[in-house]
């Protein structure tokens, strides 16, 4: 499974660009959800992404992102790292 200590750094990244551009926009810093299956996400402008890693199985991401509402949020989902054998 993906490390422990590196799913705290990319949540710890995260929150860092979420809350510096939550005080340089006077908004409310998010809490992260996790995404669900089907769950309808209205993204207006993208924030922040965590960059995609070195990795061959899947790894934990997170998007902070304003909606069509400009209200900022945060979401928690998993997606495939970059595998060189994959190439």
């Amino acid at each position: 499974s993906f490390p422990k200590d590196k799913v705290r750094q990319i949540e710890q990244n995260s929150i860092e660009v979420a809350q510096r551009y939550a005080e340089r926009t006077g908004k409310p810093m998010p809490q992260i959800q996790d995404y669900r299956y089907s769950m309808k996400l209205d993204i207006a402008k993208v924030v922040y992404q965590s960059p995609r890693i070195e990795y061959c199985g899947v790894i934990p991401q997170i998007m902070v992102f304003e909606d069509s509402n400009e209200e900022l949020r945060s979401i928690r989902y998993r997606s495939q790292g970059e595998c060189r054998s994959q190439r």
